[in-house]
């Protein structure tokens, strides 16, 4: 999970960036403008 964090991270500008891990997981669950590719990052 860390280094998909870090890539989100690193994809998103900085006033988008989640506060927290929490709040990354929920982000990647909801938001249909994350690639699929992204969420398969952890092996779905």
């Amino acid at each position: 999970m860390t280094l998909l964090t870090i890539d989100l991270y690193g994809a998103l500008p900085e006033s988008e960036r989640p506060a927290s891990v929490d709040k990354t997981v929920t982000l990647m669950s909801v938001d249909p403008n994350i690639p699929f590719s992204l969420q398969s990052g952890s092996g779905a």
